[in-house]
């Protein structure tokens, strides 16, 4: 994820052993943010004998809550559900999160309705709280 004065980011990352950066977008008819192709290295300056055991197809999200992320994030998976459906059986997916706070006892809220369209996916969520 980039830096951001967004107060959050996330983003929506899809694992797949199998299938390449292409033809996961080809099956949701969208280019990745970012991507990293299996069997390419893990690090761009050391240790380049490691490389990655699986594609990471990767879509970003800014706001300024992480309501707001996540509703960009769930709009775009809802709109594929046909397409995304057949294969997560190979894919795993989860939703990593960076939140800016300037306290030191951090907190989060997600609503009863964001939870419900999360749990119609099989799909994690990751929250990293960042110091302002």
């Amino acid at each position: 994820m980039e830096t951001s004065t967004h107060l959050c980011t996330a983003a929506l990352r899809i694992h797949s052993q199998s299938m390449s950066i292409a033809s996961i977008s080809k099956y949701l008819q969208a280019e990745p943010s970012e991507s990293f192709e299996k069997g390419s290295s893990v690090s761009r300056r050391v240790d380049h004998s490691r490389v990655r055991e699986e594609s990471i197809w990767i879509f970003d999200s800014s706001g300024e809550t992480l309501e707001d992320c996540l509703a960009q994030l769930m709009q775009f998976l809802e709109t594929k559900r046909s397409t995304t459906l057949p294969h997560f059986f190979d894919w795993k997916l989860d939703i990593f999160c960076g939140l800016r706070s300037p306290s030191s006892q951090p907190s989060l809220a997600i609503s009863a309705r964001m939870l419900s369209r999360l749990a119609a996916f099989p799909i994690d969520l990751l929250v990293d709280f960042i110091p302002t």
